[in-house]
């Protein structure tokens, strides 16, 4: 899946793993979600002033 997908999806809750999890805060879960795939090395973060701007790595 996307990245573009799974953000698309996350509008207030997301599916996973055929359960859907109510998300309270879908912005925050953004940036979990985010911050891990980066950890992880699947992503690139790049800042421009205030915008976050993320890369899926090939």
């Amino acid at each position: 899946m996307e990245l573009q997908d799974l953000i698309k999806n996350i509008r207030g809750r997301v599916f996973w793993s055929k359960k859907q999890v109510k998300i309270n805060e879908p912005e925050k879960f953004v940036d979990l979600i985010i911050n891990d795939l980066h950890q992880k090395g699947l992503i690139d973060i790049e800042f421009k002033g205030s915008k976050k701007i993320i890369c899926i790595k090939e």
